[in-house]
């Protein structure tokens, strides 16, 4: 059994401490990164009157990992509406739904984005194609739609379907995605676990300190 001397456990002592130290600090020191991205630059038109029956459908590629939210923007062709619910859900590539709400017209604002937030963050989002999903209740005035525009350029997995059934992909929603990512900051840690390595190797020579203070 190897016996240490009185300032080797010190440095041992010191060392562990400033090494929780450190693990605390980088994940203490962690920071959430957001940013969005939209799928079009404008929108010229709506996809027609949203009802329960017609499902409008958008698929899309996610283009980073962290997709946290859907941004939506909303229309009630200018007319105050009173009554009805506009609802939203999101699915993954898998169909298994990863948000949903419902949204009081009453209390949207036309020409506005509406945001679906997902119950967790798509960690390895990146690449994989999602469906947002909308329908409505709402049959007061010409009823809600939801705002879309031409494409750039047609894009693998992105395909609109309307509210009349036909499905375009030189047209999509005003979308915007919203995504979240965790960032850490090692200056810190780094410092703390650095010094916590110099008492490590300060254990022999506090071994050897103490060998010679004794034959004194």
């Amino acid at each position: 059994m190897i016996k240490l001397t009185r300032g080797q456990w010190l440095c041992a002592a010191a060392a562990a401490l400033l090494m929780i130290l450190a693990v605390l600090a980088y994940f203490a020191d962690a920071t959430v990164k957001e940013e969005t991205a939209q799928l079009i630059s404008s929108h010229k038109s709506g996809v027609g009157q949203l009802t329960e029956e017609a499902v409008v459908r958008q698929t899309f590629r996610a283009g980073q990992d962290g997709l946290a939210a859907v941004d939506v923007m909303f229309s009630n062709y200018s007319k105050k509406v009173q009554e009805g619910t506009l609802t939203l859900w999101l699915t993954d590539p898998d169909g298994r739904e990863l948000a949903r709400e419902d949204y009081a017209v009453a209390a949207l604002k036309n020409s506005a984005f509406v945001t679906l937030p997902l119950a967790s963050v798509q960690a390895g989002s990146q690449g994989k194609t999602y469906t947002l999903h909308a329908v409505s209740d709402c049959v007061e005035q010409k009823g809600v739609t939801l705002r879309m525009g031409p494409v750039g350029m047609p894009e693998e997995g992105v395909a609109l379907t309307l509210a009349d059934g036909s499905v375009t992909t030189e047209s999509a929603l005003n979308l915007r995605f919203r995504y979240q990512t965790l960032s850490y900051s090692v200056m810190g840690a780094g410092t703390l676990a650095l010094i916590a390595l110099c008492f490590a190797a300060c254990m022999p020579l506090a071994k050897g300190k103490e060998r010679r203070h004794d034959k004194a």
